[in-house]
């Protein structure tokens, strides 16, 4: 990763690994600790496309890309992303007793998710 940046990268050992392609149920865009100060249970919420659009902009943003591949349209590449998979809002109480809930909450929603036709089908 680059430095300067505020994300992190954990390796994953090859047991813990998945070897073949699987389809993306949904991304799930976590309420940071200042907006989530308030929140009082784990909620989930679907985002509409005009407001997943930033969400996933904001997720995929450096200020100093050097790659030129990495540069091509990140915009058209966002819109991709939100026309075809479900983004969700999470947001909970950031308390890390909580995690073991919230993880419960997200596979919940996903199987909710893999319930819909539209898709199921897609």
């Amino acid at each position: 990763m680059d430095p300067g940046a505020d994300k992190w990268v954990f390796p994953v050992s090859a047991d813990l690994q998945c070897h073949r392609r699987v389809p993306l149920a949904a991304i799930y865009c976590v309420v940071g600790p200042e907006g989530a100060r308030d929140a009082k249970r784990i909620s989930i919420q679907a985002l509409e496309a005009r407001e997943a659009l930033p969400e996933i902009l904001y997720g995929t943003h450096r200020d100093r890309v050097v790659e030129p591949d990495r540069a091509t349209n990140p915009f058209e590449a966002a819109k991709r992303i939100v026309e075809t998979v479900p983004v969700r809002r999470l947001t909970y109480p950031w308390n890390l007793a909580l995690l073991p809930d919230v993880r419960a909450a997200v596979l919940a929603d996903v199987r909710e998710l893999s319930f819909t036709p539209a898709l199921r089908d897609a």
